[in-house]
């Protein structure tokens, strides 16, 4: 049996074992899957990053097209979408760099990179430096505006216009008829003019020109040409001013869009490097997930197979043991039906001899008129009823484990049983120089429906007991107590003996129990009789209570219930 137990033990402690390495397991397991998912949702917003990224360059490709096609159609739309697009893109910028998404190494990689953190103070310059220099690009977008000369402000040359007219007159000498015809014939013409003067006079802003139609005329083409002259040579050095401002500003243009795209380009390398220290650190975690997942499967499929090896061995070491019980049950059953068979034999074999010495012993103390020997026949009296009740108890303790105490009713006369009880037992009382008072309070005519012999066991057991024990003196008090429905018989037994400890009080009543302050037990004993009284109150529907301390003395009190 140690043996089983000891494998169980075993088994169980391997078991055991195996669980905390399941649990531990499965703690990895978790841990595992928590960090994969951490550096997962690390690397979803590294990509992220790597997307916006991505944006900045088509951003910063988008920008250098629309300068581009500014350069090549001279489109102002394309200009102006140029200048919307440098705006977002460096917010973008800004938007990146202080993306509060980044995962930590990112941050770090960005934050340490001295380089980097100086091209950006450098970059944002470069940007606001376009975005800031209007001059260049609202020329550009007012363009219509500076190649539109304003027109000549005739209206105060017209309001100043003054005319003034001077008639002259040629004084022609008179000639004579053929003179005149000599005149005529060489194709001469000797006639008195009449000239008229006309004079025109001009206010040139502050300047008040006069003079004939033909000057004035030319005057006003001289003033016209000189004030466009002034406009376009304004328009010129306009134009000048452009293209120098169209090359600065692409000299600009190129240095902004090759720092954005060292900037992303450098973005790119960290992103890169973290996205693939990523993937390292999800496969390595992969791989340790698996491999804690193996080991996971392996230890329950090793627990299953000692569970049932365990469970097997188990129900083979049960029926086993079960079979072994069931011969060993079979095997006391035939030794207690011996044994009850040999108590049985004996103790009715016992009986007839007992009997006869008790029935000579009586019929002697009868005839004997010495005092001395009257004694002596008592004694031998008193030991053969001493035999005989032990037998009858031996008999008792056989019935009561073959089954329940059963009682025989019969009509029993409780004084007049007590009394004779208690007398044949102040004989081995007064052989012991002990003092028996016997206070009998039951009525004469006391009569209740009893086993005779069962009440002679409780008496002679509990009296006995206090005989066996007592110093000098014992009190017997025996008395009738009525209740309403139910009149109960009262026996109560108090002796100055040894007494009884705390922890033998629970045990007195048990089968075969002795006391380990008791050290002289009485040879006639076999340890059966407060077994065997308990028994018989129980059957009786009684009680019966111990009150002792040691070296005080014992009281012993049973009651028995009858209907009225």
């Amino acid at each position: 049996m140690n043996k089983l137990q000891n494998k169980s033990y075993l088994s169980l402690i391997v078991i055991l074992l195996l669980q905390i390495l399941f649990f531990y397991l499965v703690f990895l397991e978790y841990k595992g899957e928590k960090q994969l998912l951490v550096i997962t949702q690390q690397d979803k917003v590294d990509r992220e990053f790597k997307d916006k990224a991505q944006k900045l360059s088509d951003l910063i490709e988008g920008t250098q097209s629309y300068f581009n096609k500014y350069i090549l159609f001279r489109e102002l739309p394309d200009l102006k979408k140029y200048n919307e697009s440098l705006v977002l893109m460096a917010k973008h910028l800004n938007d990146l760099i202080t993306d509060q998404n980044q995962s930590i190494k990112l941050k770090d990689k960005i934050r340490k990179n001295v380089t980097l953190n100086e091209n950006l103070i450098n970059l944002k310059q470069k940007t606001d430096s376009i975005i800031n220099d209007r001059s260049t690009i609202s020329q550009q977008l007012n363009l219509d505006e500076f190649l539109k000369p304003s027109n000549y402000k005739f209206e105060d040359v017209l309001n100043s216009v003054e005319f003034e007219t001077d008639k002259k007159v040629d004084s022609v000498k008179k000639k004579g008829l053929f003179s005149r015809l000599g005149s005529a014939l060489k194709g001469q013409n000797d006639v008195q003019k009449e000239q008229i003067n006309s004079i025109l006079r001009l206010k040139f802003g502050k300047k008040v020109v006069s003079g004939d139609i033909k000057q004035q005329f030319k005057n006003v083409l001289l003033e016209s040409q000189k004030h466009y002259n002034k406009q376009f040579g304004a328009i010129s050095r306009s134009l000048t001013n452009i293209k120098k401002g169209e090359k600065n500003l692409v000299q600009k243009n190129q240095a902004l869009v090759s720092a954005y795209r060292q900037i992303n380009g450098k973005l790119k390398l960290m992103i890169d490097d973290v996205l693939d220290d990523n993937s390292v650190k999800i496969d390595e975690q992969a791989k340790v997930n698996k491999k804690v997942r193996f080991y996971l499967i392996i230890t329950v499929m090793v627990l299953i197979v000692l569970m049932l090896f365990v469970l097997l061995k188990y129900i083979t070491d049960v029926f086993r043991v079960k079979r072994k019980l069931s011969e060993a049950k079979d095997q006391i059953t035939k030794d207690l039906f011996l044994k009850n068979r040999i108590i049985s034999t004996l103790t009715h074999e016992i009986k007839t001899p007992v009997s006869i010495i008790n029935l000579y012993g009586a019929f002697m103390g009868n005839k004997n008129k010495d005092i001395e020997l009257q004694e002596f026949f008592d004694t031998v009296v008193y030991t053969s009823n001493t035999l005989t009740h032990i037998s009858n108890q031996a008999l008792e303790l056989v019935k009561n484990n073959e089954g329940e105490t059963k009682l025989k009713l019969e009509p029993v006369n409780m004084s007049e049983e007590t009394t004779a009880i208690v007398n044949s037992l102040k004989i081995f009382a007064s052989s012991k120089n002990i003092d028996l008072i016997f206070k009998n309070e039951l009525p004469a005519s006391c009569i209740v429906q009893y086993d005779k012999a069962k009440f002679y066991q409780l008496v002679y057991n509990i009296v006995g007991n206090a005989v066996k024990f007592a110093k000098s003196k014992i009190e017997i008090i025996a008395k009738l107590e009525k209740n309403e429905d139910i009149q109960s018989f009262s026996f109560t037994v108090k002796d100055d003996g040894i007494g009884i400890s705390k922890e033998d009080k629970e045990k007195i009543f048990d089968l075969e129990y002795q006391s380990k302050n008791n050290k002289s037990v009485d040879a006639l004993s076999l340890g059966l009789g407060l077994y065997l009284c308990k028994n018989i109150i129980k059957a009786s529907n009684g009680t019966i209570s111990v009150e002792s301390e040691l070296n005080k003395g014992s009281q012993i009190k049973f009651n028995l219930n009858f209907n009225k």
